[in-house]
């Protein structure tokens, strides 16, 4: 007998056995031929498996998976289960001293990978058990909001645009403002909350955020929270309390992490826009007909439900528009630059390391050094950006070269040069007359 057919022979009666665990492939494929209604000597040539397992697996009686025998502290943590997590238990989940009990009691060393493994599914439930379960927190009428903002891209003039979505809900009644904005800038912010407060007819007692540099401007874990200067002008105004969550735990404001959500997938799903007025009208209609109208699954109400109760507890709106224009003060610095609201202004020279007075509003930026105006700067168009040089390569210095060459060629005084020839004439008054009228009056001595 040759070496292939001793291979053949050893496949065959490796797979014709009758205890051999089949892979789940197999088993599908068994049972999906036999209800084709082929024949199990069809079934046995075709994968190569013993009739008496297919008989099996037809009529469902399955073998048992052949294993390996548990070693002996497997074994023995199998027959004193119980006992084992009781231990386990006293020894307040530890796995080292529950292994040292099991050995001062029963005299039996278990390795600790084998516990590891055999303990898991207990301690599993162990920590199910001592988890506490989550509450959701409430508040009373008028006592929060909280903001957020989300992205979206909807079109707008029949071209897809890229839109910021300002959201905010009250936290006891659950209802939602939501205002689209091209960016999210610190003029988004502030407007945003101040038309919340203006579309809630009130204004709660705290506004919860997360910790977006248009808002706070200095963080410390656990400690000191300074917002920026609008934003606590902005609340200094309307007499709420701004709160900055913790960092990176979107929990602390759950619901308006929700609300963001359900806002872009129900208010901006499927809607074609002319333009960006038409878009903030229906936010502002979704939010009355739709968004106040939703069944609360906690509480089996609607919003509109729950709003006459936090319509009272609301404080009322003071009038006219707060955060307009401020007072802030800034330094600037050795070359004349102060910063204001992520951005960088420069001033005269005559303010270098002087302290300034800054009168700000949505559009501009007016200076003053004691009670002096100095300068009044537009926030938009004035603000510096350094400008970033051109990369220096023999390809963009011959580019530059042949550009230069073209301009020159239309030179009229170079034209006549070059019909002249490169040669220098003889006669000096010559050359001279060639390049008449090409100075300046007032350069020539």
């Amino acid at each position: 007998m040759d070496r292939n057919s001793l291979k053949h022979q050893s496949r065959k009666s490796h797979y014709e056995r009758s205890d051999f665990m089949l892979s789940k492939s197999i088993q599908q494929s068994i049972l999906a031929l036999h209800e084709q209604g082929q024949s199990i000597r069809y079934i046995h040539r075709t994968l190569r498996v013993s009739r008496k397992a297919i008989r099996r697996y037809i009529k469902g009686v399955v073998p048992l998976k052949v294993g390996r025998r548990p070693g002996p502290s497997l074994a023995f943590l199998q027959a004193h289960t119980e006992d084992a997590q009781a231990l386990f238990l006293r020894a307040e989940c530890s796995g080292p001293v529950t292994i040292r009990l099991i050995q001062e009691k029963y005299g039996v060393e278990v390795r600790q990978d084998v516990f590891n493994r055999f303990i898991r599914g207990f301690r599993h439930q162990v920590k199910l058990q001592n988890m506490p379960s989550p509450d959701r927190f409430e508040t009373q009428p008028g006592d929060q909001m909280q903001i957020d903002f989300g992205e979206k891209d909807v079109e707008i003039a029949g071209q897809m645009t890229h839109v910021h979505v300002f959201v905010a809900i009250l936290g006891y009644s659950r209802r939602i403002f939501a205002m689209a904005f091209e960016r999210e800038t610190q003029e988004a912010w502030l407007q945003g909350i101040e038309q919340a407060f203006i579309y809630f007819q009130g204004v709660p007692r705290q506004v919860i955020s997360d910790n977006a540099a248009s808002l706070v401007a200095f963080h410390q874990r656990r400690g000191e929270v300074r917002f920026t200067d609008r934003y606590q002008f902005l609340a200094d105004q309307y007499d709420f309390t701004p709160v900055a969550t913790a960092v990176r735990k979107p929990r602390s404001k759950g619901k308006v992490e929700r609300s963001v959500g359900y806002v872009k997938h129900n208010a901006l799903v499927g809607v074609r826009y002319k333009s960006f007025e038409q878009l903030n009208m229906n936010l502002r209609a979704w939010c009355g007909q739709t968004a106040d109208r939703r069944v609360l699954a906690s509480f089996q109400h609607t919003p509109l439900e729950r709003w006459p109760e936090e319509k009272k507890a609301l404080r009322p709106l003071p009038c006219g528009p707060q955060y307009s224009a401020i007072w802030v003060t800034r330094k600037a610095d050795k070359c004349g630059f102060i910063h204001l609201e992520n951005r960088c202004y420069r001033l005269p020279d005559a303010c270098r390391l002087q302290e300034v007075r800054l009168h700000v509003s949505s559009q501009n930026l007016e200076v003053y050094c004691g009670q002096k105006r100095i300068i009044c700067l537009d926030k938009t168009a004035d603000a510096y950006s350094p400008r970033q040089q051109p990369l220096s390569t023999p390809r963009n210095a011959a580019k530059a070269f042949e550009e230069e060459k073209k301009i020159l060629q239309k030179d009229p005084v170079y034209q006549a040069y070059q019909a002249a020839g490169a040669g220098m004439p003889e006669n000096s008054a010559q050359y001279n007359l060639l390049f008449v009228g090409a100075e300046p009056e007032g350069v020539r001595p």
